[in-house]
């Protein structure tokens, strides 16, 4: 379904798991998830969007969905999957791009991800006086799953070739993907 603003919803599925998206990692034996696509080019920040099937009203939220890329979403409030309908609609609640696209300073930072820590080296030649902010999203193949970005701070800032080591309780070596940095 295209939602307009750039945004499809390209799937609907019940899913069995772990609830990502309020940081819980809460066992959910069966929710619904949607599948949303930025066909825009501008990466969105925020959206909020409302899924009808049949009777029956779903949340999804999301952030830090690059153009051209997907991600999957958990129903906001861990609604069950309802059974298959003929109906389904949806729309958007709200919609924000970014006004710059966002970076992830690789020429200033080298970020390396490992299971529960996110390494921060500033490989700049300068000091960084102020608060250094990782956001990062789990990935699987190309599709970002659940709408949370995650965030490692490094408060203090980093000296010129300083490395942080942050405990990023959500980070994979194999599934983080390191979406911007501020």
């Amino acid at each position: 379904i295209y939602l307009g603003k750039g945004l499809k919803l390209t799937a609907l599925s019940e899913v069995t798991g772990n609830f990502p998206e309020d940081g819980s990692d809460e066992f959910v034996a069966s929710m619904l998830s949607a599948t949303f696509l930025n066909e825009g080019d501008k990466a969105i920040q925020y959206a909020s969007v409302k899924v009808t099937v049949g009777e029956e009203t779903f949340s999804f939220v999301f952030s830090t969905l690059p153009a051209g890329k997907s991600v999957r979403v958990f129903e906001a409030d861990k609604k069950e999957c309802v059974g298959s309908e003929d109906t389904v609609s949806a729309e958007i609640d709200s919609i924000v791009y970014f006004q710059e696209e966002p970076s992830i300073y690789d020429s200033d930072l080298e970020i390396t991800i490992s299971d529960g820590v996110i390494s921060v080296k500033n490989i700049s030649g300068r000091d960084m006086d102020k608060e250094i902010s990782v956001f990062y999203k789990t990935a699987s193949g190309d599709t970002y799953i659940g709408g949370i970005t995650y965030r490692l701070r490094v408060p203090a800032g980093l000296a010129a070739g300083e490395e942080y080591l942050g405990n990023a309780k959500h980070a994979s070596e194999k599934m983080s993907k390191v979406m911007f940095i501020t």
